[in-house]
């Protein structure tokens, strides 16, 4: 029963924020090429697109595998990023998850993301 609670007060906390995020600033360009983190990935290099908007993230993780954090908008700072992101864990065990990010002018991010059902809090920072 509190995993129930917990998954659905999680998929409530991402639906608030995907709809917060959609009122936020516009999308602007940044100039980041690496993210490290407690997150997945833990290492990573940033993919911008062609109005030089990060879309995505992959790397490595500590869990000796690959990681991609694929974010449903371009990142916007300062407002929550939705993303659902896939993944290796001992380089062979897949996973999926889904989270967010907010992310700050000075390339901190601190979020909420989900391995399966598995929630977990995490911070980072571009640089």
């Amino acid at each position: 029963m509190k995993k129930l609670i917990l998954v659905a007060v999680l998929v409530s906390l991402f639906i608030i924020g995907f709809a917060v995020s959609a009122f936020a600033d516009e999308p602007q360009k940044m100039e980041w090429k690496h993210t490290l983190g407690l997150d997945l990935p833990t290492f990573g290099w940033v993919k911008y697109n062609d109005q030089g908007q990060i879309i995505k993230v992959r790397g490595i993780n500590l869990g000796l595998g690959y990681s991609a954090k694929n974010y449903f908008k371009p990142v916007k700072l300062n407002a929550f990023n939705p993303y659902w992101q896939w993944g290796t864990v001992v380089l062979i065990i897949p996973y999926i998850g889904i989270g967010g990010d907010y992310v700050w002018k000075s390339g901190f991010y601190a979020g909420v993301g989900t391995v399966y059902l598995v929630p977990y809090i995490y911070a980072g920072f571009y640089f």
